[in-house]
Order: structure tokens, then sequence, then C-alpha cells
């Protein structure tokens, strides 16, 4: 059994009816799958070497696929929707099967029909893929697919996998605006690229410049500008994002830049500002930070010292500049004060890292917290027999790193009076060192005598010289004249 004519065995073209041997009650049965999906003719009764001719039709909305025998085999041609045979005697009760697939509608429409074209509505087998394609008008961007007004796609072309069911598709189109970008000068334009320009949708719009780094790098991006005369770019970001309701034209503007080159030397000495990128007339400022152990000489240019300040500015740059912060290793100058309590009562001037050579230090006494104090000297060690100086302010030659030490001693104050006042004089009140012995004298006037040394109340002496052994206190001596 074939399509077409099927000859297996082929009986006596003339069979006698009469024939016992000739059988006439060979059961054909066709049957369609799905019932609904269409109808199955030709299944009866024939005789052994009679013609059976069966046909597959589809109902409307389904397709014929092919037809099927025994364990689903595929007879011949899978699109012949009528099959013939000679009939023998294997084919008793044979089940032929007409199969059909239901067919679907792609609908596809424009909206609005100006705006573009769509792929013509068509007709698809279930299960089977279908591609639909909108090419947009001029003037015109799509917008996207929409299905029950959802948005299915935002492709051009989209393609419904293993279609189920009727779909009903429309392309959406929107006016677009024309968004052309420039550059200034005009020679830029072949030093920048441009995304953003173009037939555009309403609505938010980005445009970015990019410069081609290779050829453009002495360029800087001023802004984008509608006009050039205008006091103020709309933005001065490279990418620019606004809303876009009609054709818009900007300018990306750009001025020349130079590079501003700094190194330090020696490289461990410090750091530097970065090497950096000056518009033309422009200010650029560079700083630079001695390391642990170094000090900043000055900057330098074609080895001529441009500055000694360690931040440096460049007024109305015109031209590349290389920069050299130069450094120098420095000695540490360390002072402390004797007793320890007194660092906190003296303030020093020439301590910390400094270069080789003359150089001065200060010990200055905060006079409202240490006036009960006297400076000694200074000392590289206290138990030197005698300081390097003697001076708060001493200046000697820096060539390592060097310690003093401030040495101070507390003082107290002899203050002395006499009484009555015309009868007499007295030595005059006085600072005394701790621990040192303090002389006072009384001197009676002419017509008194001197009664004695008081402290209080208390008679303390009553000699006219009065020595206080061991000062550790003040005094307040009065000299009794009578």
């Amino acid at each position: 059994m074939a399509g077409g004519v099927v000859d297996k065995n082929p009986p006596d073209p003339d069979p006698d009816p009469d024939d016992p041997d000739n059988k006439t009650d060979i059961l054909i049965t066709t049957v369609a799958s799905p019932l609904d999906g269409g109808t199955a003719i030709g299944g009866e009764s024939y005789r052994v070497g009679e013609m059976a001719v069966l046909k597959a039709t589809a109902n409307p909305g389904w397709v014929f696929e092919n037809w099927t025998g025994e364990g689903a085999v595929v007879i011949d041609d899978p699109e012949a929707e009528s099959i013939s045979f000679l009939v023998d005697e294997a084919d008793e009760g044979s089940v032929l099967t007409a199969h059909f697939n239901q067919e679907f509608t792609i609908t596809t429409s424009a909206t609005p029909e100006s705006g573009g074209t769509v792929t013509p509505t068509m007709t698809v087998v279930s299960g089977e893929a279908a591609t639909v394609t909108a090419t947009a008008n001029e003037g015109y961007l799509f917008d996207g697919w929409y299905e029950n007004g959802v948005q299915v796609s935002t492709e051009e072309t989209y393609t419904l996998e293993a279609v189920a069911a009727d779909h009903t598709l429309t392309a959406q189109f929107e006016a677009g605006f024309n968004v052309t970008l420039t550059a200034d000068p005009v020679a830029m334009d072949t030093l920048v690229t441009f995304t953003g320009e173009g037939l555009s949708q309403t609505g938010e719009h980005t445009v970015t410049a990019t410069l081609l780094d290779t050829e453009a790098e002495n360029y800087v991006f001023n802004g984008w500008y509608v006009n050039l005369t205008d006091p103020a770019p709309v933005s001065t970001e490279a990418t620019y994002t606004f809303t876009l309701t009609a054709d818009t034209s900007y300018i990306a503007s750009y001025s020349q830049q130079y590079t501003i080159t700094t190194t330090a030397t020696p490289a461990e000495g410090g750091t530097v500002t970065p090497t950096e990128q000056v518009i033309a007339g422009g200010t650029a400022t560079v700083t630079a930070t001695a390391n642990e152990g170094y000090l900043f000489e000055g900057w330098y240019e074609n080895e001529v010292q441009v500055s000694t300040e360690a931040t440096y500015t460049l007024e109305a740059v015109a031209t590349d500049h290389s920069l050299t912060a130069q450094f120098e290793a420095g000695f540490e100058v360390n002072l402390t004060a004797d007793p320890v309590a007194m660092d906190t009562l003296v303030t020093f001037t020439g301590g910390g890292l400094s270069q080789t050579g003359e150089h001065t230090i200060t010990a200055t006494l905060i006079d409202t917290e240490a006036e009960n104090y006297v400076f000694n000297g200074w000392y590289v060690n206290l138990t030197d027999p005698a300081p390097v100086s003697t001076e708060a302010t001493y200046t000697f030659t820096l060539t390592a790193d060097t310690s003093y030490i401030a040495s101070y001693s507390e003082q107290f104050t002899i203050t002395t009076s006499a009484t009555p006042e015309e009868g007499g004089t007295v030595t005059p009140t006085q600072q005394v060192t701790v621990g040192n012995d303090a002389t006072v004298t009384a001197t009676p006037n002419e017509d008194y005598v001197f009664d004695g040394w008081y402290e209080g109340e208390a008679q303390v002496s009553e000699d006219e010289t009065y020595v206080l052994e061991a000062v550790a206190a003040d005094h307040n001596l009065t000299a009794q004249f009578e």
C-alpha cells in the first residue's frame, strides 16, 4: 500500500467472482485525527485487487498534514490528501489515519498607516514560527510591536515561536525629530565621534561627543552650545541628556589645552601633583610634598628655579611646561625642655627637619604661665659641665641629626619694702633660683634706726643684712625702721 497505485504480487487482472478464493470482504478503516480537524473518506470493504481510493479533507481553520498506517508509518507523500492502492489480503483490517493541523492567522497592521509598512497578514500552522517585519517610513521611527496594547518587542523583526493561537500585531510608529551635532572649531569634526545624532523619538534623548584620543589629546571639551555666542553652554558634560520636542542642533565646543608635566628629584624625595592638562589661558597649580627625611628646595623649569614655595601657580598658560620639584635630604633637630613639665610652658622655633648649614633655634617661655622659671642654657646632655649656649636664641651649623635640651630652673620672688618708707632703703625686690640663697639689706636714713626684718607679723632677723638660705618659696619681707 502506498500513495498512488501500489502493486504487491498483483492478482489475476480478471478475477472470477464465483471463485471461492476471491475474497470480497477486505475491510479498510479511515480515521481523522483530530476529529474536528477534517474528514477521512474511503474506508469500506474492498475485493482483493480492487482499487481503494482514500481522501482527506481539512475543515476550515485546519490543514492536512499526512496519512499514516499501522504503527504511525507515514504513507509515501505526506502532502497527498488523496491516496489510492490495489487491495490485497494483507490489507484486511487496516486502519489509515488522516492527520490535520490547526491553522492560525497572524494579522498585522501599522499605526499610523503613514508611519511605515509591515509584513502582510499570514496564516501559520500550529507549532510553527511566524516572523513579521516593520519598516519605518522617512520621518518616522519604529517604536515596537504591540498585541492587545502590550509591547511584545522593540525589534523591527519579531518572531513568534510555536504559534498556538491567532495573533493581532500592531507596528507602532512615531514621528521623529532630527538631531544635528557639529564641532567647533570646524577642524574638530574629524577628531570627534558623536552618538545621538539623526532621527530620534520625542522625549528624553542623550547626545555624546567623544574625542579620538590619539589625534585630539591637546583639546578639551568646553560644553554643548546652541549658539557659540551664548553666554554659557547648555551642558559642560560630553554626555548630555535633554527632552527632544523639535528638530535640534548642538555644537560641541573645544579649546586647545597644554600639558603641565611634573617630576620629583630625587624620586624618593617627595611627591608632586600629577601631570595635568590645562586649557589655553587657564591657570595651573602644582604642589610638592616632601617625604620623611627630605625638605623641599624649589620648583625648577629648564634648570631655573621658578619658585621656592611648595605650591606654585602658573598664570595664563600658553604652552606646555615641564616642572621639577627639587628635594634635599635634611637633618632632624629635636628640642626638649628640662624639667619635662616645662615642655608645655615653652615654645620652640627651629625644631624639626632642616637643611644642612647655619641653623637657629629659640626657646620662649609662655610668660603668663612660666614666670617663676629662668633659662639656664642649651645642653646636649644635662650632665655636661656647661651649656653650649646660655642664650635662649642659639645659632649653630647643622651637619647631622641634632638634639638640644632647654634647661630651666624654678625661681621665687623676694619682695622687699620699708616701713615707714622714709625710714630707710632696702635691697630691691629680686628673683632667686630655687635652692639658692637670697640676701637683703636694710639701711636706715638719718634720725632713724633699724628695728628688724619682718615677714608677716613675725620678726625674722634683727640684722640689717638678712640671708634666706635654700629659697623654696616666695617671700615678702619688710624692713621696720623707728
